[in-house]
């Protein structure tokens, strides 16, 4: 588990519940084009953020998205 503190937690609260509300993010599946959707959409908008960072933060992230039974 990561050692996160104020604004990481903030990041990475709003990062989980975007991937799964507006990418359908699945932290259990073995592959995913989240990271390159979001990645996309982030350079439309003039932010760039490499797929590597964002996919740090979808791991982080995932610690918070409740597995399926």
């Amino acid at each position: 588990s990561a050692c996160l503190v104020g604004s990481e937690m903030c990041i990475r609260d709003r990062i989980a519940g975007m991937a799964v509300e507006q990418y359908n993010y699945d932290p259990s599946a073995a592959r995913s084009d989240v990271a390159k959707n979001i990645e996309h959409d982030l350079d439309c908008i003039g932010l760039h953020l490499d797929r590597k960072t964002i996919n740090k933060w979808l791991r982080i992230a995932a610690e918070l998205i409740d597995k399926p039974n």
